[in-house]
């Protein structure tokens, strides 16, 4: 501890040589030198009644303080004082409810009474790994009128650090979740040349953010005619951009004419957000001049089901004809249940059964006899209260030849009854998904 003396007044005052010799084991000799001669160079600048005190003057006068009120910092710290050298990680702005680091020495992160003030704001509960020289704590919430410059220091044992400046932004929140193109298109009746079929899309965002969506008419599998006269016989209702709040839908109406010379081809739905990389593509539906086409009943939506990741099995993207569409990609030689889930809407309560149908996939070769076999799902009916979603499993056996360059398809089909048994269904709903081997 440094000497005291007692002045003739009865004032116990401490030399600077002896705080300056108290500071030896914590300050080099040039620091301490250093030190005592900007101590020394503290002196107020005369301002005489009525004069202007100008900015220059006053932000010299507040550098001044500031300085002075480091070196004090400097001084306590020397005797146990707290001091901050750094807000980690280093920039002047830090959001709130994100992970700081408060370096320096002589914080006592366990005493009781210390604290880390932001301008008022008090915080005395830091994270285990808080130590003597570094605070670990989360910027305090709730301040009002974002973003805002404060003065941080720490408190521990009647003792005050210097401060640091900061300024405190809102959390940056970053966009995540997907969005859902899903096809909610009623009976089209017999696909003829010159007719104008009307197919309905549900776009829906579940994304956290509200986002900007375009939309863009996809059309595969052509025959008799050609993929950009296609194009130009659809038209959309709305192609974007619009805007998606997180939670909501926008129904789009598709206009299809068939085009003369036309044979076949499937007809789909791309949507993409403007910002980031979201994108989601519907369920193709395949029109052939002289067929109807199955349409999925809308009152019930037929999908995959998050799995478990294991090695066999992997659900991803797989490209069909340039387009990229989620499915299963699985190993060969095995047998696997795949998840999948059937959402019922408030008009689709009943009694429902499920059955799965191999397609042939979209090259020359086909589906190639054996490479992939269904098993059998029980033919009960499973009673489902509508506005619920129901899962249940398609057995898959993928066989020696099951490589990784044919796409073939896997038709999930959903059909509703009235009763547990008897009688027709009222509708059918079914998912298309394609499958493919996996390395």
């Amino acid at each position: 501890m440094p000497t005291t003396e007692l002045t003739a007044g009865g004032q116990i005052v401490v030399p600077m040589s002896s705080l300056l010799d108290a500071l030896s084991a914590t300050m080099t000799e040039p620091e301490r030198l250093a030190l005592y001669e900007d101590l020394l160079d503290l002196r107020p600048v005369g301002v005489a009644p009525g004069d202007l005190i100008e900015a220059g003057l006053f932000n010299q006068m507040m550098s001044d303080i500031n300085a002075l009120m480091l070196r004090v910092a400097r001084l306590e710290s020397g005797f146990g004082g707290p001091y901050i050298e750094r807000i980690d990680p280093p920039g002047s702005e830090h959001a709130t409810g994100s992970k700081i680091t408060i370096v320096g020495r002589n914080f006592k992160p366990s005493n009781a009474d210390t604290k880390v003030v932001f301008g008022t704001v008090e915080v005395f509960d830091f994270f285990p790994e808080s130590t003597d020289t570094a605070i670990v704590m989360p910027v305090p919430v709730g301040f009002a009128g974002l973003p805002i410059d404060l003065k941080v220091h720490v408190s521990t044992a009647g003792m005050v650090s210097n401060e640091l400046a900061t300024r405190i932004v809102a959390p940056v929140i970053a966009a995540n979740g997907t969005l859902d193109v899903r096809n909610i298109s009623s009976a089209l009746g017999t696909i003829t040349i010159g007719q104008t079929f009307t197919l309905q899309w549900r776009i829906i965002s579940q994304i956290n953010l509200p986002r900007t969506i375009l939309l863009e008419e996809k059309v595969s599998a052509v025959t008799g005619s050609s993929e950009g006269v296609w194009l130009d016989a659809i038209t959309l209702s709305d192609p974007g951009p619009f805007e998606l709040a997180s939670g909501a839908s926008k129904d789009i109406t598709m206009t299809v004419t068939i085009p003369p010379g036309a044979d076949a081809a499937s007809i789909n739905l791309l949507a993409r957000t403007t910002e980031g990389n979201f994108t989601d593509l519907g369920t193709p539906v395949p029109l052939k001049v002289g067929q109807a086409p199955a349409v999925s009943d809308p009152r019930a939506l037929v999908s995959m089901a998050a799995m478990v990741a294991m090695p066999e099995l992997r659900q991803g993207s797989i490209t069909v004809e340039g387009q990229v569409l989620q499915g299963f990609k699985m190993q060969p030689s095995k047998t696997l249940d795949l998840a999948h889930q059937i959402a019922v809407g408030g008009s689709g309560e009943g009694f429902y059964s499920f059955e799965a149908t191999l397609e042939p996939g979209t090259d020359s070769n086909g589906l190639q006899t054996g490479r992939w076999t269904v098993g059998a799902i029980p033919a009960a009916r499973v009673n489902i209260p509508g506005n619920q979603t129901q899962p249940f499993t398609v057995p898959l056996t993928s066989s020696a030849t099951a490589d990784v360059a044919t796409v073939s398809w896997l038709v999930v089909t959903a059909k509703r009854f009235a009763a547990a048994s008897g009688g027709s269904p009222t509708f059918t709903s079914f998912a298309r998904i394609p499958i493919i081997g996996k390395a």
